[in-house]
């Protein structure tokens, strides 16, 4: 999560800072939906294919290396 990206940080903790962040996203519909395009955004290219299958490569090359 980036905080104010696509979502809240807030210290789990500390239940004023929980309630106002839920209180933001339920006041807000829109700052809700545009947390949960980014977030899903974020995801889709982190762990797109293509990008998977160069980490994997890239791991396992240095694996074999290590032999």
């Amino acid at each position: 999560v980036r905080d104010g990206v696509d979502g809240f940080l807030v210290d789990p903790k500390c239940p004023q800072a929980v309630d106002e962040a839920v209180k933001a996203l339920l006041e807000d519909p829109g700052l809700a939906e545009r947390f949960g395009r980014a977030g899903r955004a974020d995801i889709a290219e982190r762990f797109s294919l293509e990008n998977t299958l160069k980490a994997t490569e890239t791991e396992l090359i240095a694996a074999m290396g290590a032999r």
